[in-house]
């Protein structure tokens, strides 16, 4: 499937090509810049497999693409072909004066580190945008979307909520697989949780965690930055 990709130029600006069914970049051969985020400070960017997030200097947020996963925080599960602000962010800034630090997508949700190392997460319950998938058929839901089977109630989190068992670790950085993610603690820990496929979240076996898990392994290390990729870590 065609994805999306994207860049931050010096001045913020944002160039974007390639795109999707949802239209986010709207299948642009060459990279050309979003109009809709012209001035407005962009210091990251982050694409996932079908929507991407940008953020600004002060601290707001942007969503655009494939929408039905939640993974827009956008509260109704629907597409966006431009970017649009991602409220719910926009008035917890408003009331506590704290503003996103980083995003990162993946396949169909999204982390995002407030000031105050909190971490907010939206989208596809698989990936840990609720912190509660217990496992199911993995490519069963990624692609045809399932809802309330496979043992679960409800895969989608439409708009941003804190992972409330993180609260208070601190966290340095997010980052999101196709259907895991993790974080990394400024004291250096490693947590990981959602789908186990492959054993991407380094807990020795293949099983999934429905909450933010330490991986044993970094212990004895002091890690300061993390990535996923669809199905690995490191």
């Amino acid at each position: 499937a065609p994805v999306p990709s994207a860049s931050v130029l010096r001045g913020a600006e944002v160039w974007t090509w390639g795109g999707s069914g949802a239209g986010q970049t709207g299948f642009v051969m060459w990279p050309t810049a979003m109009e809709e985020l012209q001035g407005k400070g962009i210091t990251q960017v982050s694409c996932g497999w079908k929507h991407a997030v940008a953020v600004t200097a002060s601290g707001d947020v942007y969503s655009w693409g494939y929408g039905f996963s939640g993974q827009l925080g956008h509260e109704a599960s629907k597409p966006s072909a431009r970017p649009q602000p991602v409220k719910t962010l926009a008035l917890h800034k408003a009331l506590s004066h704290k503003r996103v630090l980083q995003v990162d997508c993946g396949g169909s949700h999204t982390l995002a580190v407030v000031e105050g190392e909190d971490v907010y997460a939206w989208g596809n319950e698989y990936g840990g945008a609720t912190a509660g998938q217990t496992g199911g058929s993995w490519w069963r839901y990624l692609f045809f979307h399932p809802r309330g089977t496979e043992g679960c109630s409800t895969f989608l989190q439409t708009v941003p909520r804190p992972i409330a068992s993180l609260h208070g670790e601190r966290i340095r950085s997010v980052a999101c697989g196709g259907g895991h993610s993790m974080v990394c603690t400024m004291g250096g820990k490693v947590l990981t949780w959602g789908h186990g496929l492959n054993g991407c979240l380094g807990h020795g076996n293949t099983e999934s965690r429905s909450s933010p898990t330490i991986v044993k392994a970094l212990q004895s290390v002091h890690v300061t930055k993390v990535t996923c990729g669809w199905c690995h870590s490191g």
